[in-house]
């Protein structure tokens, strides 16, 4: 065994309160959890209607009706399977109605969607094999937690029996194993139940996940749709081929299967092997890397030809793989050309990096361009499709109020103020002092109003002292041939909702306050009125009547803390509902949170940035608006609250902020820095 894993087993084992508290615990730690099991398991369904229930949960709108069924018998069945859900997973939907623990204990963040678990709670019904093996691991570990480990991810498994038992994955004598390496460190439960979750919480302390977890892509990366450029060979040798068999390939040398590798670094060994050479080959690894693990089917592909030509564009439909029969050009996607044949040169002497692969992504100007370029020729329908026919869309996931209030700190009063505030006036600014989550707030409340997570129907933008109504509306810009009229985001998004009148849509204006509204909206700040959507108005570039559609939503972001900004236009005022973002440190959701983290220095921290905020309230000078914001002490899942973090946190975000609030006061400053650092000493 590794030295610096046992060291640090020990130092868990000696030091965490939660796990010694497991161990010494009579009860099972999730006992309401395996009650809420048993009352289904002994729960008798008709066969008939517990087929047509798995039917209904196999889909996004079926599952709708049993969430929402008043049917006494459906709803019987979907509320007992909730109740089990919220003690499994951290996602659950509506975890606070059902989950009966003070600090919702659940088993894991299994990210499993709510209609998968219930489709997989009533196959289990059925004795159905054909679960999907997280959701069983789950089930399995709340029906006989001591023959089974106290986690689900079956990808987790795997690499913690790779990386730290050094054996093969197999998932029937996986707890055993588990068991085994742990012998020597003696530890007994006093409750035999509580060993599998009391090993899975040493297994994911951060340091130990240190040595097991692999890279893997998170649901944000999965949602966000990414720009890539490659090279089909040196002067596009094998872009033929790659139009004709429908994939983007790259790699001129047969050298590896880079699948079967786990790390960068095994991939530079590998090239290093194969050149004879100690190069470092980054951007090989890099290009191979990112072909493999981050490329992802939806993503946006263009072909190019040396540094400066796109000659294709192309929709990515398929994942890794790799063909040890050819020579050269051995890894590929699957791609759905949409041009080929293309022959655009990048203007004003631009040019793309000389990797055989870059992500473009962040370069948005660039990737405008290109796909403007595209816009205005036909695609190609000719090149055949290599997706699949009839593939259905991707589900989107369902989101409630539920999972609004589970990850918004607001009760559900404020909540249903500020639905009721939105629906009514169409147009809501939130605002509040930096740090109180209004970004974070309102994406999600988009995704409440809706019903699901929807990204299509959410669109952002930012406004800052040189936005105008020519990049918000439409305007005249150099496309290198002289100008061009081009339409701009809030133009865009309300010809998409008014042509989909049956959806809600959300336009999110980030520092609304920043820009000169007058100047931006131009004719159409009259339109956003809930009395005037629907009329129509004259645009002053395209003599076009245009209109501002019922169904959009339009949610402002303000900072009330920024000095350099004037007071708001009244006509703004009349248009907008304003509702107050505060800091949540009193908040059910924060205290939970501190209860989580359990460190008393932490704790200490919030203690002494709410007295803070009693001074900054009552300060002539600047007053709520200037509170500290909770959001700057929140923490990523798998972050741990350390004294590094909190010196991060005190240094660098807290007390430069305070010196810029009472930068005519340094003495008050350098009070509450004293404090501040005190407080985690």
């Amino acid at each position: 065994m590794d030295e610096r894993l046992e060291t640090r087993i020990k130092e868990i084992l000696e030091t965490n309160k939660t796990i010694a508290d497991k161990i010494s615990s009579d009860v099972f730690w999730l006992e309401k959890g395996r009650e809420a099991l048993r009352k289904f398991q002994s729960y008798s369904i008709d066969p008939t209607f517990l087929d047509s229930l798995i039917e209904k949960a196999s889909s996004i709108d079926g599952f709708k009706e049993i969430k929402d069924s008043k049917d006494a018998s459906i709803a019987e069945i979907r509320e007992m399977i909730f109740t089990i859900v919220a003690y499994c997973d951290q996602n659950a939907s509506g975890k606070r109605n059902y989950n009966e623990y003070s600090d919702f204990r659940v088993i894991a963040k299994a990210g499993i969607r709510q209609n998968d678990w219930v489709k997989a709670f009533l196959r289990y019904k059925k004795n159905d094999d054909t679960i999907a093996d997280s959701a069983m691991n789950a089930i399995e570990y709340l029906d006989q937690p001591v023959t089974h480990f106290g986690n689900v991810s079956e990808n987790h498994r795997k690499m913690i029996a790779k990386n730290i038992l050094k054996i093969p994955y197999d998932r029937a004598s996986f707890f055993d194993s588990v068991k085994n390496f742990f012998v020597p460190f003696s530890i007994e439960c006093r409750n035999p139940d509580n060993l599998g979750t009391t090993l899975g919480q040493i297994l994911y302390d951060k340091e130990i996940m240190d040595f097991w977890l692999e890279k893997e892509s998170s649901s944000d990366e999965l949602e966000s749709l990414r720009y890539w450029v490659y090279s089909p060979g040196t002067k596009a040798s094998n872009w033929e081929n790659d139009k004709e068999n429908g994939v983007m390939s790259i790699g001129h040398s047969n050298i590896v299967d880079w699948g079967t590798l786990n790390s960068k670094e095994e991939y530079r060994i590998k090239l290093q092997e194969f050149h004879n050479d100690s190069s470092s080959h980054k951007n090989d690894v890099h290009a191979f890397w990112q072909f493999v693990h981050d490329i992802k089917i939806g993503d946006v592909v263009y072909a190019k030809d040396g540094v400066s030509k796109v000659i294709g564009r192309g929709i990515v439909q398929g994942d890794y793989t790799y063909d040890a029969k050819k020579q050269s050009f051995c890894c590929s996607r699957k791609v759905q050309w949409t041009h080929v044949d293309c022959n655009y040169e990048l203007p004003d002497d631009g040019a793309f990096s000389m990797k055989m692969l870059t992500e473009i992504t962040k370069y948005s100007g660039l990737v405008k361009q290109i796909e403007d370029y595209f816009e205005e020729i036909p695609s190609d329908d000719s090149i055949k499709p290599s997706i699949i026919p009839n593939q259905p869309p991707p589900e989107k996931l369902s989101y409630t109020k539920e999972d609004f209030l589970d990850d918004v700190f607001m009760d559900e009063s404020n909540y249903d103020s500020l639905i009721a505030l939105l629906e009514r006036k169409k147009n809501i600014i939130l605002q509040g002092a930096p740090g109180v989550g209004k970004t974070w707030m309102a994406k999600r409340l988009a995704y409440s109003m809706m019903g699901e997570k929807d990204e299509s129907r959410v669109q952002m933008i930012q406004f800052h002292q040189s936005y105008s109504y020519e990049d918000f509306i439409m305007g005249y810009r150099p496309d290198g041939n002289g100008f061009k009229l081009k339409k701009g985001p809030f133009y865009d998004i309300c010809n998409i909702a008014e042509e989909n009148p049956e959806k809600d849509y959300f336009f999110i204006i980030d520092e609304i306050n920043r820009g000169n509204i007058s100047k931006i909206f131009g004719e159409l700040f009259m339109l956003i009125e809930k009395d005037k959507r629907g009329k129509k108005l004259r645009l002053l570039y395209n003599d076009e009547l245009f209109s501002v559609p019922k169904n959009l939503y339009v949610i402002g972001l303000m900072n009330t803390a920024d000095r350099s900004i004037a007071m708001i236009d009244y006509a703004l005022r009349r248009r907008f509902s304003f509702f107050d973002v505060k800091p949540a440190f009193n908040s059910d959701q924060f205290n939970e949170l501190r209860e989580k983290i359990a460190n008393e220095k932490y704790n200490s921290l919030i203690d002494c940035i709410k007295g803070l905020n009693k001074e900054i309230a009552v300060d002539e000078t600047l007053g709520e608006g200037f509170c500290v914001g909770h959001s700057y002490f929140c923490v990523e899942e798998g972050d741990t609250v350390d004294d590094d973090w909190l010196k991060s946190v005190v240094e660098y975000e807290i007390i430069p902020l305070l010196k810029e609030y009472w930068f005519d006061d340094p003495d008050k400053v350098k009070n509450w820095s004293a404090s501040l650092r005190s407080s985690i000493q």
